[in-house]
């Protein structure tokens, strides 16, 4: 077997990436399974020959039993402490997070008032008020701790178990906070004040805006680049740029070698310092897992080149991935990671292929040689990343970027160049600041992060640059294409398959979306989307949409939605609370999408304040009830934090987590379908649909309704009216 670690680690991470979207109890199951079927290859020479398939399900087996081993005590800590009270005493281990006017911390928690409590674990601490920008100060204060939404999956319990983080908490308001002088100064310190230093001079060296952008591709800190700038990256398929990885590792390195050229410094030692250089920008860049991935695998080529020796790609890779994966066992569940690792795998599998079709089909002038070695170096870089990264892009984001390929081979080059003269820029400023050394190589910086930020906005902005493409039919898909390459690479022999390969993945693509699209055509659905503690209720007709209620803590989940429907037009937004939250949620949205109506109880706030904050056409305000009609088949009535609304004779009352059931008008009590934030025991139904806080407050349902179903992170509830009193409920995700 030539590549042994790259079939372990690839395996290996693959059956992580299953345990994550399935869970520790399933995983179990997997684990016992795959074990089983590596005892029974054991017995059959056939399949012990080469010895690739005994090997991949042992490796299988071992990545569904640890993680199951990790997750369960996880699930023991947040079952302990979730939704209680207690003082803390904590160390702040990572450098403070500010995001919507909240800062948050990451907290290692040392010791909890509640009797035999766990510690040694991380919390997310939220704050109002700025604690402290120093690392490793302690605090004492008094907690409440909340649980991650979400179960399975790649939902936030997930990702940020991945971190080590396994509760939310925050500080009771109006209580005392002590701060405490550190009592340790690890390494991992200095390399957050190094990275704290650097961060300081970037922003003292660029505007606000060109700083956000090499923050982000430097150091891996999005906090300081716009939303905007954030969404166009991911809608032309240039997430990867944005997830220090091994791209990024591999132009420090670059970096490295060439200051060390200029000092004499070459072969061995220069490999030598360079492992100490990648060492220390993984630490800066707070050891992420796309980092980590990335930096195994420089540590082993040059470990390699240290030692004389080769290393292989593949097997480096593999080591990487398998590293990561028993230190961590939810490092599958980092969407920076499974980008950084499926891109890689691109570019040592892909590249090379394509660069050889491409240069036997280029000119071959020697003029033109440099020229059009480095256009078809880019071409089979960018396709190679694009091709496999669309997989993850897919699966996470809901959608297939177009213009992937194109927004690669546009960005690709000016980021790596951004990378390096940023950095000598920073090292410059931070080192010799009196200089004036670092003007120049800041300066070309800046017109970098200007040309990525307006490259990818005009991208971004063409129609069609991506297109939405989720729920089962996305999985089922990626599931279908892995399963043509798995029988292409097992059948083939002298004949390349790959080009009819390729035709029949577009194929089922272009079968897929037709299929989610026609359907759809003239039918008015409701999607009940959980949106962290509350919900919202869209309802769509072709590209069109209305909203009803944008609360919750997660409300981005409306506009997640709306993208993935292929909506292009809002046609009316109605809040039902009238809470800062809805109205935060509200503008965001209306930034997104042309607004035709916004429709509200008349708020305390001036209507000015209102109608500049949230853009619409038309603005409509009530002081009881209101009544609306939509696309001539649907009425919303409406009463406050509560709204009836009537389709085909269908009738679905909607009442908000504030809804007031004293304001419910009788005639509304008695209704088809009800969607409750609260437990309102006079309403009848015959189905109802439960918010996700109904649920865990344990709170019951009345006996009246026929069926109930609550609401989870990581689906949707959707309703079809397809006739007069005909309607179709199901559970999408």
């Amino acid at each position: 077997m030539k590549r042994p670690f790259a079939l372990v680690g690839i395996t290996y991470l693959l059956s992580l990436t299953a345990a994550v979207c399935f869970g520790a109890e399933t995983a179990l199951v997997l684990a016992c399974l795959a074990l089983f079927l590596f005892l029974l290859t054991l017995f059959s020479k056939r399949m012990t020959a080469g010895g690739a398939l005994p090997l991949a399900l042992l490796a299988a087996a071992l990545a569904f039993g640890c993680f199951t081993a990790q997750a369960r005590p996880q699930e023991a800590v947040r079952a302990a402490l979730a939704e209680k009270d207690a003082a803390m005493t904590g160390t702040i281990c990572e450098l403070p997070v500010r995001n919507g006017g909240t800062y948050y911390y990451t907290v290692r928690v040392d010791n909890l008032s509640i009797p035999d409590a766990p510690s040694g674990f991380k919390i997310r601490l939220s704050s109002r008020e700025e604690l402290t920008d120093e690392p490793y100060t302690r605090l004492q204060g008094n907690v409440h701790f909340m649980l991650p939404s979400g179960e399975s999956g790649f939902s936030s319990k997930s990702r940020y178990a991945g971190d080590g983080i396994l509760l939310f908490a925050y500080l009771k308001t109006y209580e005392p906070v002590e701060l405490l002088p550190a009592l340790e100064h690890p390494p991992y310190y200095y390399a957050l004040r190094l990275r704290q230093a650097l961060q300081g001079v970037v922003k003292e060296l660029l505007p606000e805006k060109e700083a956000g952008m090499v923050c982000a591709l430097l150091f891996g800190d999005k906090s300081e680049l716009s939303s905007k700038t954030e969404e166009n990256f991911r809608q032309i398929g240039a997430s990867h740029l944005l997830a220090v990885s091994g791209l990024h590792l591999s132009t420090i390195v670059q970096l490295f070698t060439l200051i060390l050229s200029l000092f004499h410094i070459r072969g061995k030692k220069a490999s030598f310092f360079s492992m100490l250089g990648v060492l220390c920008f993984m630490a800066v860049t707070c050891f992420q897992a796309s980092v980590c991935r990335g930096g195994v695998m420089c540590l082993v080529v040059l470990a390699g080149n240290f030692l004389s020796r080769r290393a292989d790609s593949l097997n480096s890779l593999g080591i990487a991935v398998l590293l990561l994966g028993i230190e961590n066992a939810y490092a599958a569940a980092d969407i920076g990671l499974l980008l950084s690792f499926s891109g890689t795998l691109g570019l040592i599998l892909l590249c090379g292929p394509v660069r050889f079709w491409l240069d036997r089909r280029s000119p071959r002038g020697k003029s033109l040689k440099p020229l059009v070695g480095l256009v078809n170096e880019s071409v089979s870089t960018s396709l190679a990343a694009s091709v496999f990264t669309l997989p993850v892009v897919v699966l996470t984001f809901g959608m297939i970027a177009l213009l992937a390929p194109v927004s690669t081979l546009l960005l690709l080059l000016p980021s790596t160049l951004l990378i390096q003269l940023a950095a000598v820029a920073a090292l410059l400023q931070l080192l010799l600041p009196w200089t004036g050394l670092a003007a120049p190589f800041a300066m070309v910086s800046g017109w970098l992060a200007g040309y990525l930020d307006a490259c990818s906005g005009m991208l971004g902005s063409i129609p069609y640059a991506s297109v939405p493409f989720s729920g089962r039919l996305a999985a089922l898909w990626v599931a279908a294409c892995l399963a043509l390459v798995a029988t292409a690479l097992l059948f083939m022999r002298k004949r390349l398959l790959l080009p009819h390969l390729a035709c029949l993945c577009i194929i089922l693509l272009l079968v897929s979306e037709l299929s989610q699209l026609m359907p759809k055509t003239d039918i008015v659905r409701m999607a009940v989307l959980p949106t962290g503690d509350s919900f919202s209720v869209v309802l769509l007709r072709n590209r069109s949409a209305a909203v009803l209620g944008c609360g919750g803590y997660a409300g981005y989940a409306v506009q997640d939605y709306l993208w993935s429907q292929g909506v292009e037009r809002v046609d009316s937004i109605q809040l039902l609370e009238n809470s800062e939250e809805e109205y935060r949620y509200a503008a965001a949205l209306a930034r997104s999408y042309p607004v035709e109506a916004l429709i509200m109880k008349t708020p305390e706030e001036p209507r000015a304040f209102i109608e500049k904050r949230i853009p619409a056409e038309r603005y409509f305000y009530y002081d009881h009830t209101a009544e609306s009609g939509l696309w001539s088949a649907l009425t919303i009535q409406s009463a406050g934090g509560q709204a009836l609304l009537s389709c085909n004779g269908v009738t679905v009352l909607v009442i908000a987590g504030s809804g007031d059931e004293e304001a419910v008008p009788a005639s509304w009590k008695t209704c088809d379908i009800s969607v409750l934030g609260r437990q309102l025991p006079g309403i009848e139904s015959f189905f109802g649909i439960l918010a996700p806080s109904v649920w865990e407050s344990g709170q019951n349902r009345t006996a009246s309704d026929f069926q109930a179903v609550y609401l989870k992170e990581s689906d949707y509830i959707e309703i079809r009216f397809q006739g007069e009193h005909r309607i179709q409920i199901r559970r999408e995700w």
